[in-house]
């Protein structure tokens, strides 16, 4: 929603109001959650460029701007709208206003944090247990008590090929995903597993 005012304070009624955005991966969804990576790791996301259709004020210098959501297929990850909303004064020169929004497309969601790899050992050594901790939150970031999770353990084979083009020598490189197990649970009170 847009609220209009002039700079003496008056209502801006009458006014065009439009703008433009982004759709892209929100990378700080739950501050309440610091560490937690949330969706899928092999899918990616490029952000989606927006247009609000342009709209005018009311008597009130209200205004109300709808953003009709592409088909977006990745739902894994939080996604936020990053807007521009321009007002288009009698003279036509735009006032820009900047905000965000959360687009929510899932009931809920699941972060992943790695439970090592901190202060000086960036990693954890060979035949080491890696600890992660797995939490379902909804959209408002609250804690999904008893969800059902369910993840796979993948080994990543990294192929590499090099070839040359043009008397330039490069690379080329292939991920290979070698299943291992599969396994479930259900999250606790706090919603974490």
């Amino acid at each position: 929603s847009v609220n209009a005012r002039y700079y003496y304070g008056a209502a801006a009624s009458s006014l065009p109001v439009d703008g433009r955005g982004r759709i892209e991966v929100d990378p700080t969804p739950f501050p309440d959650y610091p560490g937690f990576r949330f969706g899928r790791a092999d899918v990616d996301f490029s952000s989606l460029p927006v247009t609000l259709a342009r709209r005018e004020t009311d008597v009130a210098g209200q205004g109300e701007l709808s953003l009709v959501v592409p088909g977006i297929e990745e739902r894994s990850r939080p996604l936020r709208a990053r807007l521009t909303i321009a007002v288009h004064d009698v003279g036509g020169r735009p006032v820009y206003a900047s905000a965000t929004a959360p687009i929510v497309l899932h009931p809920r969601y699941v972060g992943l944090r790695a439970e090592f790899g901190t202060g000086d050992t960036p990693g954890v050594a060979e035949h080491e247990p890696a600890p992660f901790t797995l939490r379902a939150i909804t959209p408002d970031g609250e804690p999904v008590a008893g969800a059902r999770l369910r993840w796979r353990w993948v080994r990543e084979h990294h192929d590499y090929v090099w070839f040359s083009s043009n008397g330039h020598w490069s690379y080329r490189t292939s991920i290979i995903d070698e299943p291992l197990a599969s396994e479930g649970g259900a999250a606790n009170a706090d919603g974490a597993l």
